[in-house]
């Protein structure tokens, strides 16, 4: 990280504080967005995973705990649906602002992003 140190004279003490400071606000606040776009997206991705394990179990015919079992993560589809929705223009526009302070995202982000056609 980028430290301003103060001249031997003294003079530029509080300005070099005070750019301590916001380099140190700038890079917390660039690591915190950074990693809330990971963790959206990984949860996202776990929670698709989670429901295409449970879709993909074979049904038989009269399994009503299966049933019960499908409904039940439908239900969780459906209660998710919004909230999903609603995530991926913020998403975007913290991703576009992150690229503008040369914030690097693992590839894995630009993947998961890429399958949601957002890109």
């Amino acid at each position: 990280m980028l430290r301003f140190d103060h001249n031997k004279s003294g003079r530029c003490s509080k300005y070099c504080d005070e750019l301590n400071c916001e380099n140190e606000a700038t890079l917390a606040l660039r690591t915190a967005t950074s990693c809330c776009c990971c963790c959206s997206l990984k949860d996202l991705a776990a929670f698709v995973q989670e429901v295409d394990t449970e879709l993909a179990k074979p049904l038989n015919e009269g399994d009503y705990d299966a049933l019960v079992n499908v409904i039940g993560i439908l239900l969780r589809m459906k209660e998710r649906q919004a909230a999903t929705d609603e995530m991926f223009e913020p998403l975007k526009q913290a991703i576009e602002l992150l690229k503008i302070y040369n914030q690097e995202l693992p590839d894995e982000v630009y993947q998961h992003l890429q399958v949601g056609c957002i890109l």
